[in-house]
Parts: C-alpha cells; structure tokens; sequence
C-alpha cells in the first residue's frame, strides 16, 4: 500500500514551534538553548518533508540531552523520533519499518500526550489533575498554582500553543491526529490487512473490472471529509448564506470515490478516470497522488483516453514541498518521452499572503510538471453533516481551477479541452516576485518560474479570453 499525501497534512502532529533559522541554533551561549533549537529545526524540517536534515538536527538533540535534562524536550525527541521512523519507514525502508515507526508513535500517544493534556481517549491531565475544567484557556494555565512537577514542566509549552491555536481547534487536531495513527495502525501499515479481500479483484489485471458499487460515503459520514470539501470548492451553492461560494454555478458534480483513506492504487485510478468520462464528465479534478507508480502506463492510457474523448484532467501539484523538475509526482502526464497528452493541468497551491511567502510552504513547483498556482490555504467549503470548514492543501487549489474550467465549459462550450487549459495557463496573473518555495527562506526563486506558465489563475481574465477564442 502507498501512502497518500493528501490527508496527511490535515492529521500530523503539529505543535506550532518556530520556524528557527539555523543562525538562531549558532548565537546560543548555552547546551540547553542548543538542545532546544536542534528540536525546533527538526521540526521545521519534518514539517517540510526534509527526512535527513530533520534526523541531523535530532540526533544533535538526543545525544546532548543528557548533560541538560528537560522533561519537555525529551517528550519532544521521543515524540519527533517516532514520525521520522514513520517516514524514513515510508521513505526509504518499505512497510516493516514504517510499522515500527508508527508503532513507535502510539507508544508516544499513550504513554506521553496524556501527561501533555492532549485528548486521548478522553483523558486529559490537566482536567482531571488540576483545574478539572475541559475549555480551559490560557489565562487558566497562567492563573494555575501546583505542587506537581509534570504540570509545572509542560505548563509553559502549553502557554506558547494555545496562544498562537484556538483549545477547540488544538483538541480537533489531537483528535484528527489520533484517528490517524490508528487508521494506520489497522489499514495502512498493517501488513496483514488485505483492503482488496472484500473486492475479489486483482490489483493488477486491469480487465478485472466487476468490483466496487456506488457507496461513495463509506462506512463513515465523516470519511468523505475530503471529497466532500473538492466538491463544495467547485459547486457549493452560491449567494445562499450558507458556507462559502462555488467556483461554478451551472455544474454538476459526478462522484467518483477511488482513493479511500489514501489507499491509492494506479488500477482505480485509471478506471476511474474511464468511468467519468463514459458517463459524460467534461472536466475531471484529481486531488491525490503519490511518488510511486507501478502501473502508470495504466493512467497514462486513461489520461490519453479522456483527451480523445476532449475531457480535462486538473491534478494536484502535492504537499511535499518540492521541485518536480528532480522528483516524480503521480499522477502525471509526462513520460521519458514528453508530455502524453495536451489535456491534463496540474495546480500548485497559493497562500493567502501577497509576496515572498505567496506559494503555499508545503506545495510542490517546477516548471515542467506544475502548470499553474491557485489558492490552496485557508480554502472554506462543505464537510458532511451540513457543516463547513477551513483546509489547506494543493487539494485545495486543484478544485479552484476545476471550477474555472468548468465555468467556461458551461459558457463556452465549443472550445476544447486543450483551449480550456491554454487559456487557464496563458490568462493567469503573472509577478516576477521572488517567492519562498518550500517554506525555507535559502530557497527562492522569481514566482514566473515556479510553474510552468509562471502565473496564478484568475477567472475573470480566463473568461474574457474565452470569450475571444470562442468568436474565432
């Protein structure tokens, strides 16, 4: 099974530590304040995908805490330590490791959050040890006088998080957190869990086709958050009240749900794609993707078969942070050959920060993969249960362009897919801003030469020139 990067980023673990510069690590006086930036840039560094720098920076943690011992800052080793064995597991070393390491993070969960007051399984230490109030604030924790040790030790981190993160927004991403590493637990990393079982097909035999059925919730109401939120980007109802607005007003949206829990195989994606355009689609939005393919001639032929079908194909660029132009990203439209096909455009992610910091830190870029960037952070849409919520993710942003695309379909529906993702590319808002890739300041470069196109979408211009074409 591969891991989906696309989940990943709403449920990790983050504790809002500071982006230190390694300068910040180097004007130290003292071991201790040493110990505790080597922590901070481990956990910028894993926060950005960078596995190695993150471990160099940890290992220095580990080996000096010791001679300054810090309650918290061995809970933050402990804690770091268990989700780069989960990565370098996923990385570098295939399944087993991968298990030891998320292994590893359940240990941390149960043995270490609750001492920390996070919420597992209903237990929080501060609740039920000193202030025996679940909302507390920060003005609680100042207030709080105890005897015990443990709370005396993680009160000031606890200071530092919930004045930068809302208790309700903190307890949610514990939660989300939790729900996470069990999911891995049972599914994901368990190597003796076959998802396919109750499908009868093989995975690799693509003629093998009599499998799944038109559930596209799942199990769980909430397990369809994701899908739910791409969909809503594009055709929430708009001038409603409710939510947000859609991109498009004269669209409707044709399920296909084959990536559940981030159980990406290239056999559902292939026939998925088939499946939209059999049944009328004109644009289709992948938010998912992955670094490895073993059959990716399979969604080659599919990709290649929706362009002759004129159907366009609108990717996420991803979340790691990194330069397409050296790293594959899956799906994709190019082989050792060039480009496949002239209709498949993918979506790197905007922040919502005009300047330096206006490419979203986790997004991936490049100039011949990444087509364009759209907004992909702090993005407002549907969630099950008639509810709405904030997200972030080049998910995000690959939705934002299916929805212009779709409105000039709707409007101009001579033009062809091709023309769609020409004038998507070539009406964008172009800068020569020089922007921070990966959220790490060494890494810049001028924004026209972060995507293929070198602009940001922008719907009022792509349908003007739609407008043109359309008339020729």
């Amino acid at each position: 099974m591969k891991k989906n990067y696309f989940f990943f980023f709403i449920l990790k673990i983050t504790l809002v530590f500071s982006q230190s510069k390694t300068s910040d690590f180097d004007t130290c006086k003292t071991l201790s304040c040493k110990v505790e930036k080597a922590i901070e840039l481990s956990e910028y560094y894993l926060e950005n995908d960078k596995i190695s720098e993150s471990q160099k920076w940890l290992d220095f943690a580990k080996n000096n805490i010791a001679k300054s011992p810090n309650f918290q800052n061995e809970y933050l080793i402990n804690s770091l330590q268990s989700e780069l064995f989960y990565y370098m597991g996923l990385y570098q070393f295939g399944l087993h490791e991968a298990q030891k390491g998320i292994e590893l993070s359940k240990e941390v969960n149960d043995s270490l959050y609750i001492s920390n007051s996070y919420l597992i399984e209903g237990v929080n230490y501060f609740e039920i040890a000193d202030l025996k109030k679940e909302n507390y604030t920060v003005e609680d924790l100042k207030a709080l006088n105890s005897t015990n040790a443990l709370i005396n030790q993680v009160k000031p981190r606890f200071i530092q998080i919930l004045t930068n993160v809302p208790k309700a927004e903190f307890d949610e991403q514990i939660k989300e957190a939790k729900e996470h590493f069990d999911n891995q637990l049972a599914y994901n990393l368990n190597l003796e869990f076959d998802g396919r079982k109750v499908l009868g097909d093989n995975i690799d035999d693509l003629t093998d086709t009599k499998y799944g059925n038109n559930n596209v919730i799942g199990p769980k109401k909430d397990g369809a958050l994701h899908g739910t939120h791409v969909a809503g980007i594009i055709a929430q109802v708009r001038n409603n009240g409710l939510g947000g607005d859609g991109v498009a007003n004269n669209v409707e949206i044709l399920t296909v749900r084959a990536v559940p829990d981030g159980d990406e195989y290239d056999k559902d994606i292939a026939l998925g794609i088939r499946y939209a355009v059999d049944n009328g689609a004109k644009v289709i939005n992948g938010s998912f993707g992955k670094s490895y393919s073993p059959h990716k001639e399979w969604v080659y032929e599919a990709l290649k078969y929706a362009a002759s079908k004129d159907v366009l194909v609108v990717l996420a660029a991803g979340n790691e942070g990194t330069d397409l132009d050296t790293e594959d990203r899956f799906p994709n439209d190019r082989d050792a050959s060039g480009e496949i096909s002239n209709n498949v455009i993918k979506i790197g992610a905007l922040a919502p920060k005009y300047g330096s910091e206006m490419v979203a830190t986790f997004s991936n870029y490049g100039t011949q993969d990444v087509d364009v960037f759209a907004p992909g952070v702090q993005i407002y849409a549907t969630i099950p249960d008639n509810q709405y919520k904030y997200l972030q993710g080049t998910s995000m942003a690959s939705p934002n362009v299916a929805g212009v695309a779709a409105l000039i379909r709707s409007y101009y529906p001579t033009l062809t897919a091709p023309q769609v993702k020409q004038i998507l590319m070539e009406s964008g808002i172009p800068t020569n801003t020089e922007v921070i890739l990966a959220g790490e300041k060494g890494n810049k470069r001028s924004f026209s030469q972060a995507s293929k196109s070198g602009k940001m979408v922008n719907a009022y211009n792509a349908l003007l020139m739609a407008e043109k074409m359309a008339k020729k």
